[in-house]
Formats: C-alpha cells, structure tokens, sequence
C-alpha cells in the first residue's frame, strides 16, 4: 500500500522539527526508551521512535499511536537521554529521521483521529 505524500513525514528531510502523529503496529522493543514501528505508511520501512521518559508496557505487535518531532538520528546526540549505546540495535537508523516521543498511547485511531482505548 502507498502512502499519501501527505503523510510520508519519514521519507525525507522536508518534515525535520515538525510535529506529527502516527499510528501503527510496534515491530520490534529497542530497549527500555526505544523501539521500531511498521512505517510503511509514513514514507519508511521501519520507523524509529525514542522517548526520554520510557516506552512503558509497550510490546511487540501493539498498535500505539505517537505523537512528537521529527528529527535526523545521530547516535551520539541520544545516547545518554534514550540509552542508545547499542550501535549494533540503532545503527540502522543512522542518519534517517525517527520520532522523538511525547507522548504514546495504545489503540488504534478512530476515523475522526482520536483515540480508541484499549481494553
């Protein structure tokens, strides 16, 4: 499936510092800060997300909705904040643009773009 241009906010550097939200299935948990959604729909394969304040009960196969900036990854500058010290988990994503978090929560969206919570 493509995906509309207007929402392919990972797929170039023409988002960089905007805010979005997304929402998708979580692929694989990076670590206690960290972890990777399907991003097909958001102009990559897969699609970074990091968040100071911890991913919380967030597992493998969740939907989860994320909203917050986007920003080039550059291990370095997110190494202590987001515990990215691994460079063979986030090496990967050098260099591409990944979703800094401020805010996740579990359900798929509604139509309308609000939540739908989980049970």
């Amino acid at each position: 499936m493509a995906a509309d241009a207007q929402h392919e906010y990972f797929g170039s550097d023409r988002f960089l510092g905007d805010e979005v939200v997304v929402s998708s299935v979580v692929t694989r948990v990076l670590g206690g800060k960290s972890f990777a959604l399907d991003g097909s729909e958001y102009g990559d394969e897969s699609l970074l997300v990091l968040t100071p304040d911890g991913i919380g009960d967030v597992e493998e196969g969740d939907v989860v909705n994320v909203s917050g900036y986007v920003e080039r990854f550059v291990q370095a500058d997110h190494a202590e904040e987001h515990g990215v010290f691994d460079e063979g988990v986030h090496d990967v994503y050098a260099d591409e643009e990944f979703l800094r978090a401020d805010h996740i929560w579990k359900g798929a969206l509604t139509t309308q773009g609000a939540p739908t919570p989980s049970r």
